[in-house]
């Protein structure tokens, strides 16, 4: 008989504004919780795309505030987080331009994360088309 394991991540929306953790330390069961990871900023955040990779897991959406240590370009700003599998967070990357900017969707490859989503204005080195552009966005994950 053949097994095939299935690992379900759910990002969405929270009204909570606290960061919180969550993890399960007994044994791996089939659909048994493992952890859940929740973060944000003081503003609305929102999670809307998840990838794992053989280096973590990765979430990206938009936030209207500030992540620590972080600057809000104004209105809406695309993050992209990192965590290891065991639900360690890596690393945080907030960016955007003075509209509102998404990331909507990521995929994760052996050394890197793709993230794209669009934005109102021009990223930095790049020129702004009109109204709002798509962009694509490379991160080292190693």
């Amino acid at each position: 008989m053949r097994r095939i394991r299935v690992l379900l991540l759910v990002v969405g929306v929270t009204a909570a504004l606290a960061p919180a953790a969550v993890a399960d330390t007994g044994p791996r069961v089939a659909g048994k919780h493992q952890w859940t990871r929740q973060f944000g900023t003081s503003d609305f955040d929102y999670g809307s795309g998840v990838a794992v990779g053989t280096s973590g897991v990765y979430v990206t959406g938009g936030t209207y505030g500030a992540f620590p240590g972080w600057t809000n370009r104004g209105n809406a700003d695309a993050f992209v987080r990192a965590y290891g599998h065991g639900g360690q967070h890596q690393w945080l990357r907030q960016f955007g331009t003075a509209d509102r900017d998404e990331g909507r969707g990521i995929a994760a490859g052996a050394a890197a994360v793709y993230v794209t989503g669009y934005v109102g204005g021009a990223l930095p080195n790049q020129t702004h088309q009109g109204g709002y552009d798509a962009f694509l966005r490379k991160y080292a994950t190693q």
